[in-house]
């Protein structure tokens, strides 16, 4: 059986076939592929809450992969397979991809022996951020935009302090997590909001 859905929201979820039934949901043979297509200068982030999966040591029976791209020729994100609860693949360091541009497709497979649940997991479309204009500063990196997560770093001119000194990281809404300002060391009080 072959299954392909293809998705375009701002948040959703998403899941393997059958989900959420209990133990042994997920059909024999199955192949279904998920595309998530954000527009252009965004990018999605992808959170499993749980992996119920028949397990093998290289994920070869049953599994769900993560590519960043259209579909299964662009670069693997990651392979899973057991059981883990979003817990156990935060701790891991598997609970979160990042897809490097606009697109990302998620592959279920089944054989035809063993099932379990399957998997269940959240997106968002996240947002780049534009190279912010700073008085009396230079900005890297040199780049128009950042991808969620990537900073710009401020250092200002000579006479100028930076505050506050955090780099300016970009928030899946498009906005910096700080506002950054080079202050004159004249002796001018500033308040800054």
């Amino acid at each position: 059986k072959q299954w392909y859905q293809r998705r375009v929201a701002i948040t959703a979820g998403i899941a393997s076939p059958g989900y959420p039934r209990h133990y042994n949901n997920y059909p024999d043979s199955t192949d279904c592929g998920i595309v998530i297509l954000a527009e252009e200068g965004q990018q999605i982030l992808l959170e499993f809450s749980y992996i119920y999966i028949e397990y093998s040591k290289t994920c070869d029976y049953d599994y769900v992969k993560v590519y960043d791209g259209l579909d299964k020729n662009a670069p693997l994100l990651a392979t899973l397979c057991g059981r883990k609860t979003r817990e156990d693949l935060r701790e891991l360091k598997l609970s979160e991809w990042i897809s490097s541009g606009n697109a990302m497709y998620i592959l279920f497979h089944s054989d035809s022996y063993v099932n379990d649940r399957g998997y269940s997991a959240d997106y968002t479309i996240a947002n780049t951020c534009n190279k912010p204009t700073i008085e009396n500063s230079y900005i890297s990196p040199t780049e128009e935009t950042v991808n969620y997560q990537e900073s710009y770093s401020v250092t200002c001119m000579a006479g100028y302090t930076t505050y506050p000194s955090d780099p300016m990281v970009c928030q899946k809404d498009g906005t910096f997590d700080v506002t950054v300002a080079c202050i004159s060391k004249s002796g001018y009080k500033f308040c800054l909001e």
